[in-house]
Formats: C-alpha cells, structure tokens, sequence
C-alpha cells in the first residue's frame, strides 16, 4: 500500500472519559499497546486459556487504505466456564467468549477495555453472584493488572 501521498484522517482525540460508561473496566497501561496486546497473549497462554480469535482492527483498515490506530479485540475462554451461563440463558452467547480491547489513543497512551460479566449476566436475568460470572470477573480483573503494567 502506498501512503505517501495519501492523507490519512488525524485520530479523534480521547474525549470520552472511559472510566465512566457504565457496564465497561477500562484500564491505562504503562507500556505501548503493542506490548500490552502480547503480554495479552502469553499470559492467556501461559494460563492455558483458550484464544479463539484476535481481530487486528489497524490492519484491517490499512488493507482497506484507512487509517486506525492500533486496536485488537481478543476473544478467549474456558467453555467450561462459560456455557452454563449460554445454557441458563442463549442470549449469553452473544457476549461469549470473553473479549478484551486493546487500544491506543492519540496521545500514544495504552488501555486495556472489558465488559462487566455481571451487568452482562444481569441485563439478561443471571443474578450476579452465579458461579461462572464470578469466575470471569476475578480473570479479566487480574488479567488487566497483570497485562498493563
């Protein structure tokens, strides 16, 4: 792709406050989101996690000559974990498998970004201390602490 002659659209400044949209964990992290997308992978990895698929947002859009700054969603999960929620209520299965955001802002700052399981859970009927929920909450929590620092 040839892209010196080809203006690119400036990123839109971060003006959303992410700490604030009710339903989403949203984390700053101390590194590139380069860096914090791999230590995404090799700790999934290293925890035996499943990751069924990682959409490279910014790729795709160079494919397309568009510009986007870095971002990946990774999907992952324990099928043991999450099919009793699909199982208690189908419309589980569009937030499952799990996934995660990685993204850049124009200011070159990092975040990591998730879905609260329990407000997921809840919006569909699951009360929020079921089992699964539980277990996906204290795995993305950890998660995000371990990956972005």
């Amino acid at each position: 792709m040839n892209t010196e002659n080809r203006p690119f659209p400036q990123p839109a400044s971060q003006e959303v406050d992410m700490k604030n949209i009710v339903g989403l964990h949203t984390v700053r992290a101390t590194s590139d989101a380069s860096t914090v997308q791999r230590r995404l992978e090799n700790w999934l990895a290293e925890k035996n996690i499943q990751i069924f698929y990682v959409v490279d947002h910014a790729a795709n859009a160079t494919a397309h000559d568009l510009f986007q700054l870095p971002a990946w969603v990774t999907f992952f999960g324990n099928p043991a974990v999450g099919t009793p929620l699909m199982v208690e209520n189908p419309l589980m299965s569009l937030d499952l498998p799990l996934k995660v955001l990685v993204h850049e802002d124009a200011s070159g700052a990092a975040w990591l970004t998730y879905h609260d399981p329990a407000q997921q859970g809840a919006a569909l009927g699951i009360k929020p201390d079921h089992p699964s929920l539980k277990k996906m909450e204290t795995l993305l929590k950890t998660l995000a602490q371990a990956v972005t620092v």
